[in-house]
């Protein structure tokens, strides 16, 4: 058998609810784009993009709030998603507000392929 390492992390969060902690595992999982061992970065943009698609209106916006908090390459990645929901979930200010705390002259280096996130590049994302 192998051995199973479990290493805790710290959250950017200072204090969630119980029910936020499926927004703050949406975040992580963006955070951990890059170390992910059995999964490609775009089937993890995938499955958070499709999680975030069934979020209502108020948790998206928390999902928001919260992201404001972690690195730039998350807030970006979640903007970018945000912008993929469909038409009425992610309003225009929420995403706005995220592209407002990023540098615009910052690149991301993420292997992503444009037919997964087809607007990295008004992003950053190279």
């Amino acid at each position: 058998m192998g051995k199973l390492q479990v290493q805790f992390v710290r959250s950017y969060v200072s204090s969630i609810d119980k029910e936020d902690i499926p927004l703050i595992e949406l975040l992580e999982a963006l955070r951990f784009i890059k170390k992910a061992q059995d999964c490609t970065p775009d089937e993890i943009i995938a499955a958070v993009g499709k999680r975030m698609e069934d979020l209502t209106k108020d948790e998206l916006k928390r999902l928001v709030q919260f992201a404001k908090a972690y690195p730039p390459m998350v807030r970006t990645l979640c903007g970018s998603l945000c912008e993929n929901i469909p038409e009425g979930l992610a309003k225009p200010f929420l995403i706005e507000s995220l592209r407002a705390t990023l540098n615009p002259c910052t690149k991301y280096k993420l292997p992503i392929s444009e037919t997964i996130l087809k607007n990295k590049k008004a992003w950053g994302i190279v």
